[in-house]
């Protein structure tokens, strides 16, 4: 668990990295999120972690894409086939 913390804090300063780099404000997030302040803040400070949803927000404010990769286990053959874009190793 320690070790999920810790990438959780790094990703999350990289975030926060990323909103400084293009001039942006935790209020242009909080505005995106319709989170508190005090929640952006403690996100972009690795202390609590995002929803995907938040993640997805956040990522569309940044202009970032977000991958996610895998494979698909045999039981899900019929997403596959059904979503072939998202199957297709990126979100």
């Amino acid at each position: 668990m320690e070790r999920i913390k810790r990438m959780r804090m790094v990703f999350c300063k990289y975030l926060y990295a990323l909103v400084r780099e293009r001039n942006l404000s935790i209020e242009d997030i909080v505005k995106k999120t319709n989170k508190s302040y005090t929640e952006v803040k403690k996100i972009l400070e690795g202390l609590i972690s995002p929803s995907f949803d938040d993640l997805l927000l956040i990522a569309d404010l940044l202009n970032i894409n977000i991958t996610l990769t895998t494979e698909i286990p045999l039981a899900h053959k019929k997403i596959n086939k059904a979503f072939p874009v998202i199957a297709d190793k990126s979100v």
